[in-house]
């Protein structure tokens, strides 16, 4: 004998029927909106370590020391972050290096 299913329409459901009830799902599961910022240094990440391969946290300190060098505050922030990606030591080491060596200027 098949046994069905039917759920109350009601709002005195049985008990029953409210532990088989499926919640209502409220927001996607990938609608994450402080991904959104993570998921873009990731990305960038990942396509320069397609174009460079393994010397790519290489090519990603020489591009945030030469952003430092020449005052671009976002791009040496960004070049930081890739490298982070990357090599989180390298990073750390070059952020210490460079806010050392920028003291007193605007990128600190």
């Amino acid at each position: 004998m098949t046994i069905h299913f039917a759920a109350a329409r009601t709002g005195n459901a049985s008990v029953m029927a409210r532990a088989l009830r499926v919640p209502a799902i409220t927001r996607a599961a990938n609608d994450d909106p402080l991904r959104d910022e993570a998921d873009a240094v990731l990305a960038a990440a990942l396509r320069h370590f397609a174009a460079h391969g393994l010397a790519a946290a290489d090519r990603a300190e020489e591009k945030a020391r030469q952003a430092a060098t020449a005052g671009d505050c976002a791009a040496r922030d960004r070049w930081l972050e890739i490298c982070a990606t990357l090599d989180p030591r390298r990073a750390r080491d070059l952020n210490r290096q460079l806010a050392q060596r920028t003291s007193g200027r605007a990128c600190n």
